[in-house]
């Protein structure tokens, strides 16, 4: 089926549409709606072919204009590669002030937009920011290959970009001095310890070169 919802809705709760099998790959959410729940299109997908190949996610997502809270894993993918649909940008409104965690894991998007006139959120170079740009909240897990933290971050919140399987290469001057917890998408589906799909480039005796060291994650040294 199709996701049709009228004007005036303001709430889809939790696990509304979880598991959901739909036909159509553009998701257009009413205006109306200031909050999406927990997994509320999670693991969205639709049948492709008669051997039972299903595709993971839209090409499309309309965020409601009124849109405030977005909650853990709502728009989550338990899909990687040709299994999730490629999906257009995020954009978020300027009313929007709290997304969960994980809110697009596996999403296959390129970049998150922000508007401007937003209090709480910022973005930059596809990255999800605070407000002030300081902390990068969350990479889009589409984002692929040698990325560069943007200028005047100062700290990574923890899982930032775990969800991010196709970035190769992170670039992290010593503007960050904080790093949370599983910051980096791990290979697991190597039989070593501490494989990782990434390599950071970054100063000696930064922050992100004690965080690599810590943790094993290759690094190279750069200015």
């Amino acid at each position: 089926y199709d996701i049709r919802l009228p004007e005036g809705l303001e709430t889809i709760g939790e696990g509304a549409f979880c598991v959901a099998r739909v036909r159509s790959e553009e998701l257009i959410l009413p205006d109306s709606i200031t909050e999406i729940g927990v997994d509320a299109f999670d693991s969205i997908h639709r049948e492709i072919d008669a051997a039972g190949t299903d595709l993971y996610g839209f090409r499309t997502i309309h965020m409601p204009a009124d849109l405030k809270r977005m909650g853990s894993f709502a728009f989550a993918v338990l899909a990687e590669g040709e299994a999730a649909l490629e999906c257009e940008n995020i954009s978020l409104g300027s009313k929007f002030s709290h997304i969960g965690t994980g809110a697009f894991t596996g999403q296959n998007c390129k970049a998150f937009e922000v508007s401007p006139r937003n209090k709480t959120y910022s973005a930059a170079d596809g990255f999800l920011l605070t407000a002030d740009g300081k902390t990068l909240i969350t990479a889009p897990s589409g984002m692929t290959g040698e990325v560069t933290i943007p200028k005047g971050v100062t700290g990574i919140r923890q899982i930032a970009m775990r969800e991010c399987p196709y970035i190769t290469d992170v670039h992290i001057s010593s503007e960050v001095t904080m790093i949370g917890a599983n910051v980096f998408a791990q290979d697991l589906d190597s039989y070593e310890d501490n494989a990782w799909k990434v390599t950071i480039h970054c100063p000696k005796g930064s922050a992100a070169a004690d965080y690599a060291n810590l943790l094993g994650i290759p690094w190279v040294e750069e200015n």
